[in-house]
């Protein structure tokens, strides 16, 4: 049986050591404390002048850059159904209202060897919707972020949102 140690911990994250004596290994990962190791990650599409369009977020995410980077609209896990978590989401990050059947679930992902956080992916089609205004959540980093729509998904480097662009693009054929 390995043990597990917490190595630092705040009320978001944990750094974690897990010790398998019977092989020799110590193996360091991160634990998302406050959202149970959970999160979703959301990419609304729609049909625009012929074209399908992707629905992406511009934020800080200090780890990749000080500067705007492109990623799926995401979210940490908020307790219930995870559908709920990505409803939320889409409304704060964008303003866009849907209603949770709306949503295609495309299953579970995981970010990094290094993270126990499991991601669930949805799209949405959002062709013909008009957004509202962006709730947020009150952080200084989603209020510096924005939303917009592209063609082209493939000038991010979010590794959730290709996975999710990938299950979009299958359920559309």
């Amino acid at each position: 049986m390995p043990k597990i140690e917490t190595l630092f911990a705040t009320k978001w994250l944990e750094l974690k050591k897990m010790i398998l004596e019977e092989w020799g290994v110590e193996y360091i990962f991160v634990h998302s404390a406050h959202s149970e190791g959970q999160a979703v990650a959301v990419l609304p599409h729609r049909i625009h002048d012929g074209q399908i369009e992707f629905l992406l977020r511009k934020e800080i995410v200090p780890p990749w850059s000080l500067d705007l980077s492109p990623c799926a609209l995401t979210g940490s896990y908020e307790g219930g159904d995870p559908i709920d978590t990505a409803v939320m989401e889409i409304r704060e990050e964008s303003g866009y209202v849907v209603e949770p059947e709306w949503l295609t679930y495309y299953g579970v992902a995981r970010n990094s060897k290094a993270s126990t956080t499991r991601v669930h992916m949805y799209g949405v089609d959002l062709t013909g919707i008009e957004p509202g205004e962006p709730l947020g959540d009150g952080s200084v980093l989603e209020a510096k972020g924005m939303y917009y729509w592209t063609t082209n998904p493939f000038e991010s480097e979010d590794a959730i949102l290709l996975a999710t662009y990938a299950h979009v693009m299958r359920s559309l054929q």
